[in-house]
Parts: C-alpha cells; structure tokens; sequence
C-alpha cells in the first residue's frame, strides 16, 4: 500500500488554550482515500479538539446546562464554542467515565 502525499492541508482546532490552526501533510490511497496521519498523533478528532479542550468541555457540561457551560468555557477558559456545538461534541464524546476517587474504608 503506497499513500501518496497530497501536499498540506489546514485545520481550525480547538484547544484548551483557545483555537489555533494547524497544517498538517494529507495523504491518499484509493483503498483507504485521504489521511492525515498527525492527527491521530495529536490526538485531534473528526470534531476537530483537542484532548485537553474535550476534557474541560465535558467536565463543564457535566455540572451545567449547555448554555452556561459554553459561557465559562468562553469566560473561564478562552474556549469558544456555542451552546449547540457544545451539546453535539459532549454527547458525541463516548469516553469511559472520568476517574473518581474511590473513598477510604474505615
């Protein structure tokens, strides 16, 4: 299987720091079609976020409703995003439950 380098293409992503774009080489392959190889590298989604900006996100929408959730991520932590891509992302996320601290027996 040879992919061959279709140049670079340029991404919008959000991250816990803000949004940033990032160009990365898009590869293609008739079986497969097109690839970037660094986004699974950088642990960037088809949505488009980060990791830390999908952890901060979830952990907002878990304690609010998504109106006010998307208010602090924009206020709090200089992530914009609306309430409705906010939903969308929250409930496409299928992550194992955050870890919780187990209590000590006494």
């Amino acid at each position: 299987m040879i992919l061959r380098n279709k140049g670079k293409r340029e991404a919008c992503v959000l991250t816990a720091a803000g949004e940033i774009t990032v160009a990365r080489r898009y590869y293609w392959q008739a079986e497969i079609g097109g690839v970037m190889p660094a986004d699974a590298s950088l642990g960037i989604t088809a949505s488009h976020i980060s990791p830390g900006a999908m952890e901060i996100l979830c952990r907002l929408a878990i304690n609010e409703d998504f109106i006010s959730a998307a208010e602090d991520a924009c206020r709090i932590g200089g992530i914009p995003i609306g309430k409705e891509r906010l939903r969308q992302v929250v409930e496409a996320h299928k992550a194992p439950r955050w870890p919780r601290p187990v209590p000590a027996a006494n």
